[in-house]
Order: structure tokens, then sequence, then C-alpha cells
């Protein structure tokens, strides 16, 4: 894996050239050796320039490395979505026609979606080659409970239910935003927007949580049933997309088990059908949380 450096360069002239190549170089460590506000602070500066870069911050033994994400990592489409994207009836059923939003409506989970939601899980297995990841996640999950814990109280949100939002969304990272993967060193540039809109950045993870979730609505939420559950968790990632289209299981629930098989979004806008993603996906969290007692109710 090679280092991009940075000698000879200013932080906005390094940010400007990582921006140029991030969809070239895939796997790149950007940059080693950081604090954690240096490294926060070039994430900020290189979402800037690209608010579609896809990084993340590694930490080991109290060093920051900077890096671009696998390309294995699902891209975001979210940009493309209608504001009703959450209002889709199925599978089957075409994308429901551009509307406003009525400030006070929950989204629910339609009966086409529930039936699909609880075909695939009673027949979902864990592929072989998934479940030493799947089984690391829970792990670390099991391990942070109480930030979660905390991040959900005084709200009906289960506290497993964030969490594996943060897996997918953050790695599990306790330096981003929950919304969408941001770092909490400033408000979050990509879809949703300027989040959290008071308060001043760095945010604390909790109070950047808890943000997220009255921005999604979870907070009002009350079926907390296992197809509710599948359903919030598809309609925070996003409904209407090309796995919709072509019939593929999204792997932002399914990847990991044998529902999910190809098919990813490699940059904005850019689909391959024959990449896989390398995630593994909230449905086979909870399966694990579940196998491993940390999930009883549900």
């Amino acid at each position: 894996m090679g280092v991009i450096r940075r000698e000879g360069l200013t932080q906005a002239e390094y940010a400007n050239a990582i921006a140029d190549i991030l969809k070239e170089v895939p796997n790149a460590v950007l940059r080693e050796g950081l604090t954690q506000v240096q490294a926060e602070e070039l994430i900020s500066n290189i979402l800037m320039e690209d608010p579609n870069a896809d990084l993340e911050l590694l930490e080991q033994g109290g060093s920051y490395t900077v890096a671009i994400k696998s390309r294995a990592q699902d891209h975001s489409f979210r940009a493309d979505l209608q504001k009703n994207d959450f209002d889709d009836q199925g599978p089957d059923a075409p994308a429901p026609a551009p509307a406003p939003v009525p400030p006070g409506k929950v989204p629910v989970v339609s009966p086409g979606w529930a039936q699909n939601y609880k075909d695939l899980w009673q027949t979902m297995q864990i592929q072989p080659q998934s479940k030493d990841k799947a089984d690391d996640v829970a792990g670390k999950i099991v391990s942070n409970r109480g930030r979660y814990e905390s991040a959900v109280s005084s709200t009906s949100v289960p506290w497993w239910f964030i969490a594996v939002v943060h897996a997918m969304e953050c790695s599990l990272n306790f330096t981003e935003h929950l919304h969408n993967g941001d770092p909490l060193s400033a408000r979050t540039v990509r879809v949703p927007q300027g989040r959290p809109p008071t308060g001043t950045p760095p945010f604390k993870w909790e109070d950047s949580a808890r943000d997220a979730i009255s921005y999604e609505k979870l907070d009002k939420v009350t079926d907390w049933s296992l197809t509710s559950v599948l359903y919030h968790w598809h309609r925070y990632n996003g409904i209407n997309n090309e796995y919709k289209t072509r019939g593929i299981p999204t792997p932002y629930l399914w990847s990991g088990s044998q529902h999910y098989q190809k098919g990813l979004y490699v940059a904005d806008h850019d689909f391959d059908l024959n990449a896989v993603s390398g995630q593994v996906g909230a449905a086979v969290i909870l399966k694990t949380l579940i196998n491993i007692g940390a999930v009883t109710t549900i």
C-alpha cells in the first residue's frame, strides 16, 4: 500500500492534489504519523475540495493515518435520492413520485418491503468467508455498548440499531459523524450537509449521533419489529438505486449472506455490476448479535 506524501506542499495544495487522484488510487494511504487533530483537519480540507471523497481515519498506538477507503466499500448515491424516497412501496413497485414531505411524517415500512425483508431474513445464511468479519464487528459493537446506550437515551431507539448504523457508516470509528462518516472536526459536508446545525466543532460523537437520530426521525419511530428495523436501515442508506432497479438485494443489508453476490457503486453515479462489497451488511451484523446473545428481543 503506497503512501502519498506531502513534502513541499501546503495543506491546501496537498488536499487539492489528493482530490485529483482519489478516483484513481484504491487503498492509498494519504498520510501517516498524524495526531488526531491533524488527521481530522486533513480530511476536512480534502472534503472541501471533493465532497465525494471516500476517506477513513485509522488509529494505531496513538498515531493516526488518513487513507482512501477500499473500493470494496460502497459509495454514496444519496444526493440523487428524492426527499420522499422512504415512501417506496416495495421491490417491484415504481419509485414514488417526487413530493414534499410533511414535517411530522414518520417513515413506516410498506407491506411490500416488509414481506421482502421477512422472506430474505428467514432464508439468510451467513457466508463462511464473512463469518469472522461479522464476529469481529459484533464484538466491537458489544464492547462499546455504553456509548450507544448514551446516544439513544430518552428515545425508544434500540442501542444496537445505532451501533449497526455506526458500523455501516463509520466502520465503528468514533471520530466520524453517524450521519455519513464525515469527520467530527467539522459539520458534515456530504449528504446530509451541514449537520449538526448547532454547536461548535469538533463535535462529541454522542452529540452528533443524537442529531443524526433526530434528523432521520428515528426518535419518532415506535415499531422496532424485525421488518421495521430492516426498513429503517435500508432507508437510512437509500432505497431507489441500481440495486432495486436490477433486483439486487442491497448490500447495505445483505452483504455477507448468500442473498448478495455482486454489484456495487464504485464511485458516485458509477455502478459496477461485477464489483463486490467488502462490508458485512446490517442484517448479517444483527443476526450475529443475536447469535452471541447481545440482542435478545426483536
